[in-house]
């Protein structure tokens, strides 16, 4: 925490930070990041949460304040309830770094299993395909193709870098990267899109027998996170899923800071792949490491 200028929302309880060496007059603003909020036996949490354990505070405002104690350690305050939390420590979220399988120069025909396989180009360093159509079922990606060398991933890190073809004037052009795959019906799936307004773009989701649903940290009900992609370049993705915690990072263009996070413990492992709804989208370099799920 040495360096950083942390802040929080005195209602939600949320709680920031910036580089304080980042907020100098005359400087460009400081990038604003989130800090997550964990509890003593390392389950994650939120102030709101802490605040209401005991039915004392009140569930609408945390009343969030902060202090420091002779040797500079940090604390927060609720005026809500009275009560007072020490930092004890940080941590990095979707850190578990997995190791066990890793795949390689994987970008042959033989290594996947389309949906249409009419639909796609494998040319032994890019997989190319053309848009998708909706399929019966639930709605949810329309176009992917799984990775099938190797074994299903446990955790797993999925390191690739991604194009979408279609032109920037259709604002809701999408690219997907896919794990936790179960079934064509049971799976998790990255949005990677410039439109980041609406509910089915720019996010992490979850098909479970059903509908596709949104569920990363960063939709707020009308916007999500900056968007993934803008133009018809190549950029690169890093996906993390720890399956063992449900901490699900998505990075990208090589930022340290995840675009995208959330906990969610519906599927602990299950194959990778990558597509679209109905977008022509291209994939290269992938790379992926993990445990066997």
């Amino acid at each position: 925490m040495r360096g950083k200028y942390v802040f929080g929302d005195l209602v939600t309880g949320r709680i920031f930070y910036t580089e304080a060496n980042q907020m100098r007059s005359g400087r460009p603003m400081a990038q604003i990041y989130e800090l997550m909020v964990y509890d003593e036996a390392g389950r994650r949490t939120t102030t709101r949460e802490l605040l209401n354990a005991d039915g004392l505070g009140d569930p609408n405002r945390v009343d969030l304040r902060f202090g420091r104690d002779a040797e500079g350690e940090l604390y927060v305050l609720s005026k809500g309830n009275g009560k007072i939390w020490k930092i004890t420590g940080t941590q990095r979220f979707a850190d578990c770094n997995p190791r066990g399988i890793e795949l390689t120069d994987v970008m042959g025909a033989e290594n996947w299993a389309p949906i249409t396989p009419s639909k796609w180009t494998f040319t032994g360093t890019e997989a190319i395909h053309e848009p998708g159509q909706a399929r019966p079922g639930p709605r949810r990606p329309f176009e992917y193709a799984l990775m099938t060398a190797g074994s299903p991933f446990g955790s797993v890190r999925i390191d690739g870098e991604v194009r979408i073809d279609t032109p920037v004037t259709i604002s809701n052009r999408d690219v997907i990267v896919v794990f936790g795959h179960r079934s064509d019906t049971q799976f998790y799936y990255a949005h990677l899109s410039q439109d980041n307004t609406i509910y089915p773009h720019n996010g992490i989701f979850v098909v479970n027998d059903a509908d596709r649903v949104r569920i990363e940290d960063q939709w707020i009900g009308h916007l999500g996170a900056t968007p993934a992609i803008t133009d018809t370049e190549w950029h690169s993705v890093r996906v993390v899923h720890c399956a063992g915690a449900g901490e699900i990072a998505v990075y990208m263009d090589g930022s340290k800071f995840p675009l995208m996070t959330v906990v969610d413990t519906t599927f602990d492992s299950g194959r990778i792949g990558f597509g679209s709804f109905d977008n022509i989208g291209r994939l290269r370099n992938l790379e992926a490491k993990g445990t066997e799920g």
